[in-house]
């Protein structure tokens, strides 16, 4: 992030808490011995974490020795908005020197708008036209055409128009590459077996569907494309054999995931998991065929793009009833015909013998629709007129969605200040703070809401801080403390003889059950979240 931006976020944080003095001096230290210096300090030390956590942890090393939030502020605004020249001519130069390259055009543009708020910080504002003529100049040969008409307008043009024009025109250059670049969309992860010879140089020959086909430029790939690690032609970095390796010595079946076919549905066919559409290898399977003319191609397993040729349908005899399949692509080059297992299971599903993983205590078939509620798994076998019992509720449903039974609205109650006070530690926090606090113990009023954080060290100091704590607010709100409320952690166990002297109730929450003290643990997830 740069200086302006962050300047910006962190001014408008402060002011929101009324804190801005602080860092720009009209809130001035006081007296150590002054009643108003404790908060003072607690104030500034909250501000002085707040500028530190929000840069970046090279800017951190600055801050080394600072001790309040103004000093902070003074280093960053001196390092980075000095009105030095030095400091303009370098901004500048960084503005003169700024190209596109390969970032994104929203990214280049940012860039820029950063440098000219740096340069505005420090009374040296560019115009619309410089800023206009650095933009351009810092583009590539891709964009002449867009900086031509910029620079013969005889109207001057903005830095927003300039950015919305500039956009129009990376998008219609990504369409017209897109245009250009092969388009897979349908896969098949089945594959034959097929013997792989190797020469001396490493090189796979493959007799069958290979992974060197996938390189080849006879797939459609243009012969302009250069790997981006190896700057050899006709493949990318992706399938580069190089980088990646080359294809092991296997005859193993290259296969995703197949079964057994079903005894209702014909042999010839495979169901497969990873297939996402159907696939055929003979026309004759088809009953009405259109040629392809698309750019489409399947990906099989080893990596090979295998064309397509015609798109069809079918109907598969079953034992129980016609299967009509739609939209089957024929690949002739393909070694089995695939059936999208999942689309088939949905269909034609038949019980599961004893060797296959279901749901023993119901259907077959709410098991493969994914666990349904009952209303929708009616609704799907009327809808498809499928055979299924109604059997015991699922054991699996059941427990995934048991829950927690809610708790009851809590009968502690408060007419006014100090009647009941929520209290808690948290810690400890991976980072310890400056002056060494890993933990911090909160108290929230029940009647007014009023949240009081003090910093710890140790969790032990909880005795130390809570008899200071009860002075002060009794002193303010010129009330006794009541009650306390919390957890039954060994810090406020030890404060029972302290409470029992003073006349002061301590309610705790059962083992496990951090929900009842929810005020306390809601201001928790605030305050580190926030």
């Amino acid at each position: 992030m740069s200086y302006p931006a962050w300047k910006v976020q962190l001014n408008a944080l402060l002011v929101g808490y009324d804190l801005i003095g602080l860092v720009d001096g009209q809130l001035t230290c006081p007296a150590p011995n002054h009643r108003d210096f404790i908060y003072w300090r607690r104030q500034d030390q909250l501000t002085l974490h707040a500028i530190i956590s929000s840069v970046d942890q090279n800017v951190i090393t600055l801050l080394g020795n600072i001790k309040t939030s103004k000093q902070a502020w003074d280093i960053l605004n001196k390092r980075y908005a000095s009105k030095t020249r030095a400091r303009i001519m370098h901004l500048k130069e960084r503005l003169s020197r700024y190209t596109k390259g390969s970032q994104s055009m929203t990214g280049y543009l940012h860039g820029i708008k950063s440098l000219a708020d740096e340069l505005a910080i420090i009374n040296s504002p560019l115009d619309d036209v410089d800023l206009v003529i650095h933009t351009i100049n810092g583009l590539g040969d891709e964009y002449k055409e867009v900086s031509a008409v910029i620079r013969t307008r005889e109207n001057p043009i903005g830095f927003e128009e300039l950015h919305d024009l500039l956009s129009d025109a990376e998008n219609y250059h990504k369409r017209d590459d897109n245009t250009n670049d092969l388009q897979l969309v349908a896969t098949a992860h089945a594959a034959q077996k097929s013997k792989h010879t190797y020469n001396k140089n490493s090189s796979p020959q493959n007799h069958g569907s290979s992974f060197n086909n996938y390189r080849s430029t006879s797939l459609g790939f243009s012969r302009k494309i250069f790997c981006q690690y190896c700057d050899k032609p006709s493949h990318t970095a992706k399938v580069c054999y190089k980088l990646h390796g080359y294809p092991k010595r296997n005859n193993e079946p290259a296969a995703h995931h197949a079964r057994t076919l079903p005894q209702n549905v014909p042999n010839n066919w495979i169901l497969d998991s990873g297939a996402t559409h159907h696939i055929t290898n003979d026309l004759d399977n088809l009953h009405l065929t259109n040629s392809y003319r698309g750019q489409d191609q399947v990906i099989v397993g080893d990596g090979t793009a295998l064309p397509i040729t015609h798109t069809g349908t079918t109907i598969l005899h079953t034992t129980s009833h016609p299967l009509q399949l739609k939209t089957i692509l024929h690949v002739p080059t393909i070694a089995q015909n695939l059936l999208d297992s999942i689309i088939v299971d949905y269909i034609t599903y038949h019980p599961p013998s004893s060797n296959q993983s279901t749901s023993s205590s119901h259907s077959p078939w709410h098991h493969i629709l994914g666990h349904p509620s009952e209303r929708i798994f009616n609704h799907l076998i009327s809808l498809h007129k499928i055979k299924a019992q109604s059997t015991a509720p699922c054991v699996s449903c059941s427990i995934s969605k048991s829950h927690k039974l809610p708790f009851s609205s809590s009968s502690l109650h408060s007419k006014k200040p100090l009647d009941l006070v929520y209290t808690d530690v948290w810690g400890p926090t991976p980072v310890r703070s400056l002056d060494g606090f890993l933990y911090y113990l909160i108290f929230v009023d029940h009647f007014s809401k009023y949240v009081w954080l003090f910093p710890l060290k140790n969790k032990s100091d909880v005795s130390i801080i809570f008899p200071q704590f009860k002075n002060l607010v009794e002193k303010y709100f010129n009330t006794p403390l009541v009650s306390i409320y919390s957890d039954n952690g060994g810090e406020f166990l030890k404060l029972k003889h302290y409470l029992s002297q003073h006349g002061i109730s301590h309610f705790t929450t059962p083992r496990h059950t951090p929900e009842l003290n929810a005020t306390a643990e809601r201001r928790h997830r605030h305050i580190v979240e926030t």
